[in-house]
């Protein structure tokens, strides 16, 4: 199953700090400009909601925790709006974000 980084705040913590430490803590990525939200949708758990942004970095993922993930890459975004092995997670996540990526040049 594909994933993509992500995690809960701590008590106090604001989004976007949050944001930035679960992308260290998971891909070992340091710099990440947020570009905007694309949405949120209810997650896995009763009463969570999984918010999603657009981000870029020049970096490339790293395994930081290979106890809880096989491997970390890219994919081009036509590979991701072609490949139905990229659909294993939050399926309404995915459809946000295929339709984001369908009309990226629209953002």
């Amino acid at each position: 199953m594909w994933t993509i980084p992500g995690g809960r705040t701590d008590i106090g913590e604001i989004l976007e700090t949050a944001l930035l430490r679960e992308i260290k803590e998971e891909v070992g990525i340091n710099y990440v400009q947020i570009k905007g939200f694309i949405g949120e949708v209810d997650g896995v758990k009763d009463g969570d909601i999984v918010m999603i942004f657009h981000c870029e970095t020049n970096q490339d993922p790293k395994l930081m925790e290979p106890g809880k993930f096989s491997e970390w890459k890219w994919v081009s975004i036509q590979d991701y709006l072609d490949n139905d092995i990229y659909s294993g997670f939050n399926l309404k996540a995915r459809k946000m974000i295929i339709n984001f990526l369908t009309n990226l040049n629209d953002f």
